[in-house]
């Protein structure tokens, strides 16, 4: 059974399929864009339709120390997000930035 996410996308949630327990490319757009603004939160493991694809828990505890070590290593500023692991799939709450360390960037492309 396939299970179905009830809230769909917005500008403070995105779903993130991490294919193969993959993080995606252009992560780091919306962890960029999350600690820029409001925050929000990122669903790793979940379809542009909100289903989960089914990760195997191998994949899932990949998940999570990558998308850490991005967040400690990734940008201008060390971010510290919330993750958790419910049914098949990874969240991870980005919280925003205080002003002052604003804009957060990726080192890698520095933008």
């Amino acid at each position: 059974m396939i299970n179905k996410i009830s809230e769909p996308e917005s500008e403070r949630l995105e779903f993130k399929s991490a294919t193969h327990g993959k993080l995606p490319e252009n992560i780091w757009k919306s962890i960029s864009a999350f600690s820029n603004t409001d925050g929000g939160g990122i669903l790793l493991g979940v379809n542009d339709d909100g289903e989960e694809i089914g990760l195997s828990i191998k994949e899932l505890d990949t998940l999570q120390k990558d998308f850490v070590n991005l967040c400690n290593t990734g940008f201008n500023h060390r971010i510290v997000p919330v993750i958790s692991v419910k049914d098949n799939h990874v969240l991870a709450i980005i919280n925003p930035l205080p002003a002052i360390m604003r804009p957060l960037y990726s080192k890698k492309r520095g933008i």
